[in-house]
């Protein structure tokens, strides 16, 4: 991550990566941000009419978390694509050797959601030959008749 952006008078820490994501989202998702407060506004209107105004110091607190809590999401997406990356960088080239005529999408899905189901798979070496094991247990072979067919 980017070194944060500091609000001294505030003390709030904001990244780099949060700025560029909130500007990205009010420029490119303005309807889906829209239907998002939309919800905000009648999931919490009764809420916050018998609710006391809130402090400065609570309104810091919770600006503070609110943006912790983006920080965070766009941290752990970044992981899982990247994760998703390495997944398809280790899997694509075996799945594109499967010969599909004597293997169908369906057991080659079947491998792939065995791989996809094991937490920290995705990303070991061993992912290839464990897609390819799975791959055999799946496969049924057709018998010539089928094949002609």
């Amino acid at each position: 991550m980017e070194s944060p952006v500091i609000f001294e008078e505030y003390n709030i820490l904001v990244s780099a990566e949060l700025l560029r994501f909130l500007q990205w989202l009010c420029e490119q998702e303005q309807e889906a941000l829209k239907h998002l407060v939309r919800k905000a506004l009648r999931d919490t209107t009764e809420e916050s009419s018998l609710a006391p105004t809130p402090t400065a110091e609570e309104l810091k607190e919770h600006i503070t978390q609110f943006f912790a809590t983006l920080d965070a999401l766009i941290l752990e997406t970044s992981h899982e694509e990247s994760a998703q990356r390495d997944f398809n960088h280790l899997l694509v080239p075996a799945i594109n050797h499967v010969d599909v005529t004597q293997c169908t999408p369906e057991t080659i899905a079947k491998s792939i959601d065995k791989l996809s189901a094991a937490p920290g798979l995705k990303t070991s070496p061993e992912a290839k030959e464990i897609f390819c094991r799975a791959l055999l247990r799946n496969w049924t072979p057709q018998s010539d008749k089928q094949t002609m067919n």
